[in-house]
């Protein structure tokens, strides 16, 4: 191969990392605004017409909703922010709560500074339909939880030709990292704070889903409350 076919090759490869970090990015911010359409939907629903098919599953009361021809699952809490603010967190799943198998080793609490750093290793994912939706639920549902938010991508060398940030649980030790990574059996699995969501079989909205509702099972029973949120 000479030298320009090369270089071609290294640009395309290039160019594809990039361009899926930037999708991701808008991804969550089209996340962000549907979750405010979404809840006033929901409230004003349930305002016309009253409660629909309600359960319990853990801390959460889920409502399902079926009548706009896709089902979805809606849970709601209420915490306190730093400044004595009061916000209302809407969780939206497309998968029965109930029905979520994925494993949890080690509970999802999160100390220390209240910002997360996601690590992406979508390698196996990105032929996977609704990767750039499912990729960014968990940043999604930190971020209206008022946590701060950084990304990366855990290959160095993509990271440093596509002038991204190189970001693993290993370069971050002492803060609260989320490994989107490869697996060969979906789990989610806690390493101090290191949180690694590993994927196989395109299952990451059914690992991310997971992921948001045992946070909230967890922080629960560990701390008695979510008056302060996740935090």
């Amino acid at each position: 191969m000479d030298k320009n076919a090369k270089n071609s090759k290294e640009e395309k490869k290039e160019r594809k990392v990039r361009n899926l970090f930037y999708l991701i990015a808008g991804m969550i911010v089209g996340l962000l605004i549907v979750y405010i359409i979404a809840s006033v939907f929901f409230s004003n629903v349930s305002n016309w017409f009253g409660s629909f098919d309600t359960f319990q599953h853990g801390p959460l009361t889920f409502t399902k909703d079926g009548q706009q021809g896709t089902t979805l699952y809606h849970a709601a809490y209420l915490f306190t922010g730093k400044d004595g603010r009061k916000f209302r967190y809407n969780m939206y799943l497309i998968n029965d709560p109930r029905k979520n198998k994925v494993p949890v080793e080690g509970d999802l609490i999160f100390g220390g500074e209240k910002k997360i750093f996601v690590s992406l290793n979508t390698s196996n994912m990105l032929n996977c339909s609704g990767i750039l939706r499912d990729v960014s639920l968990i940043p999604t549902f930190f971020l209206n939880n008022l946590f701060e938010m950084e990304h990366g991508f855990s290959d160095f060398e993509e990271a440093k030709a596509s002038n991204l940030t190189y970001l693993t649980c290993e370069s971050q030790p002492n803060d609260n990292v989320i490994s989107i990574e490869p697996g060969t059996r979906t789990k989610i699995v806690r390493e101090g704070n290191c949180y690694r969501v590993k994927v196989a079989n395109c299952e990451l909205l059914e690992a991310a889903e997971k992921f948001q509702v045992q946070a909230v099972t967890d922080t629960v029973k560990n701390r008695g409350t979510l008056e302060g949120g996740l935090y």
